[in-house]
């Protein structure tokens, strides 16, 4: 639930006027203990302090949680987790053990059904108070496109001068190293990870794949690592690719090996995507919206 912004950033949020007036924690106040109502735009839990709304994430629906108020805001508070002391009835362990540290994903502390509902209840809350259009009829019978895991055909990562690549901690430029993605496809677990990690270290790359096996990295750095990526490439023999699968390389946006593009097949239709283009990262809803 990467997509969507932070209930903080919405003057009209439930409870959450804009960033002015915000006041460092008191580190001698008590830790609450709160029960969250209900997930917001952004994924954070709301929970209420003497009739103040409070926003903590990772929390789910009906948790009794003991948190930290980080941040004082006017008319509501920022918080973070320090445990669960009742679970809500949707809590489940999440199925990545990166969860929680690494800052991409938002409600895999969730059920699925209870994900599905808690995104159709945020866009549901934005036609309203937005809007000001009740779509909740519209939203009844949506249905899910997809599995849960193993979704998304595009990941971008970051360099670490202390480890492999990874993803930035949540709320952190800090880099949390990758052993796996659920959400990315099996492919890019087994074979392009650990591809990665003999890669010269770089800032950031990307790996776009499409659904026959074929994908493209980008790689972005300072000029001095396309060097060693140029005699990477060289010892290759005539027609070998980098890796399996592998059709096309970038450094920094400009092709240094192979093409700059990959075709995806969807609903029936071929697109050509650019490594520079925006394409749905959900295969199985770009189906259901092309179909």
């Amino acid at each position: 639930m990467n997509e969507i912004d932070d209930p903080n950033k919405n003057p009209e949020s439930d409870g959450s006027p804009d960033s002015n007036g915000a006041t460092a924690p008191d580190e001698t106040a008590p830790t609450p203990e709160l029960r969250i109502e209900k997930l917001v735009t952004g994924g954070a839990g709301l929970a209420r302090q003497d009739g103040r709304a409070v926003f903590v994430p990772l929390t789910a629906p009906g948790d009794l949680a003991s948190v930290r108020i980080t941040q004082h805001k006017k008319g509501f508070a920022q918080a973070e987790l320090l445990a669960v002391i009742e679970p809500g009835p949707d809590r489940i362990d999440a199925p990545c053990p990166h969860y929680g540290q690494c800052g991409g994903c938002d409600l895999q502390h969730l059920t699925v059904p209870a994900q599905r509902r808690a995104k159709v209840d945020i866009v549901a809350d934005c036609f309203r108070r937005l809007g000001k259009r009740d779509v909740t009829d519209l939203l009844a019978d949506a249905e899910p496109a997809g599995e849960p895991l193993g979704y998304r055909n595009r990941i971008r990562l970051f360099g670490s001068p202390l480890g492999p690549y990874g993803m930035m901690r949540r709320g952190t430029h800090e880099v949390v190293a990758l052993d796996q993605c659920p959400i990315m496809p099996e492919v890019f677990n087994r074979d392009i990870l650990p591809w990665l990690r003999m890669l010269p270290p770089v800032e950031q790359l990307t790996v776009r794949l499409n659904n026959e096996g074929h994908w493209l990295i980008s790689v972005f750095g300072p000029p001095t690592r396309m060097r060693i990526l140029k005699k990477i490439l060289a010892a290759l023999e005539p027609g070998e690719a980098p890796a399996p699968g592998c059709v096309g390389l970038m450094f920094n946006n400009l092709p240094v090996w192979g093409r700059d593009y990959l075709v995806y097949e969807v609903a029936g239709h071929s697109f050509r995507v650019s490594s520079r283009a925006f394409f749905q990262g959900n295969l199985a809803v770009t189906g259901e919206a092309v179909g």
